[in-house]
């Protein structure tokens, strides 16, 4: 996601703009690099920005801040490197909000702790808007939209969780391949049974430092 609002930013700030993206991954960097190659990409970490000072109009982090470990350090890193009068914008997801209707809720409550497991915060948006305040940010605006589909489909951001779902399955000691199985089963079932329905909230925070 950060890769494509990347490339939507360049496009936006034109030729003199200068947009700028941190990972931590080398491979992230790559695909970054390709997809905007008018963009600036450099390792680092959100607790530790690889920039100076007050030097940005605007940040942004989108899905992130659920993996990092250190939110406040992380959004005191986002003040220093924004100018005076600048903004930051931070989308993130409360996975707790998730509904996913299924007829094997044990199998689908064990995949849903798996895809959850690797972030630090699965409902960080719950705790961003005193994170911002504390940092010295004015909060001036918070959003909340909900991915809502009902039925599966190939375009869906719930055919895509499933495809996450499927690889960490094929990856952990704790799945077997009759698990997956009967998990797409579970939900083509409830799909072909009119009962599909995935819900999950997403909630955007736009703030400002003060001049």
């Amino acid at each position: 996601m950060g890769r494509l609002i990347a490339k939507e930013m360049k496009e936006v700030v034109g030729p003199e703009g200068r947009v700028c993206g941190v990972d931590t991954s080398p491979q992230m960097i790559a695909m970054a690099q390709g997809l905007c190659p008018g963009g600036e990409f450099a390792l680092g970490s959100a607790t530790d920005l690889p920039f100076e000072d007050g030097v940005f109009d605007a940040v942004t982090a989108a899905q992130l801040f659920c993996f990092v470990h250190e939110p406040d350090r992380a959004v005191e890193e986002m003040y220093r490197v924004v100018k005076p009068g600048g903004r930051v914008v931070i989308l993130d997801t409360d996975w707790e909000s998730l509904i996913w209707n299924c007829r094997n809720q044990d199998l689908m409550k064990r995949a849903i702790a798996m895809l959850t497991g690797p972030y630090a915060d699965p409902s960080v948006p719950r705790t961003l808007s005193r994170r911002l305040r504390n940092a010295g940010f004015t909060v001036t605006k918070r959003r909340s939209f909900a991915v809502l589909n009902w039925e599966m489909d190939p375009e869906t951001y719930a055919q895509q969780t499933a495809g996450f779902i499927k690889s960490m399955m094929a990856a952990s000691n704790e799945f077997t391949e009759g698990d997956w199985v009967e998990w797409e089963a579970d939900q083509r079932g409830t799909d072909e049974a009119g009962e599909f329905m995935f819900s999950l909230n997403r909630f955007i925070f736009s703030a400002e430092k003060e001049v």
